[in-house]
């Protein structure tokens, strides 16, 4: 529902994993913005990320994460991450960031 405020006309999917989002994706599902929580089940947070990149190469990622370290943050956007948010960032963070991210910044 949060999405819908950013774009008035917004397709939600859910997947459980990396493997599942991938089975969208592959099964023609198109994809401007994937939102992923670092600490997932069957794939790192790298190895996620990397699966999604290469599956959609236009697709803006985004690490929506309860952890807050540095250094992940860094890793997380130098291998291909167009953001992170933090989960309990306030709804308004949220849709800015995930704006700022849709218009192609970082």
């Amino acid at each position: 529902m949060l999405l819908s405020q950013l774009v008035s006309h917004v397709q939600v999917f859910e997947a459980s994993d990396a493997n599942e989002a991938l089975i969208l994706i592959a099964n023609g599902q198109p994809f401007d913005l994937v939102l992923m929580d670092w600490h997932m089940p069957g794939a790192s947070g790298h190895q996620a990320l990397k699966l999604l990149r290469d599956a959609l190469p236009q697709g803006r990622l985004v690490i929506l994460s309860g952890d807050k370290s540095p250094s992940l943050i860094r890793s997380g956007v130098e291998h291909g991450a167009a953001g992170y948010i933090p989960k309990d960032a306030p709804p308004q963070v949220l849709l800015h960031a995930l704006s700022v991210v849709m218009q192609g910044g970082i």
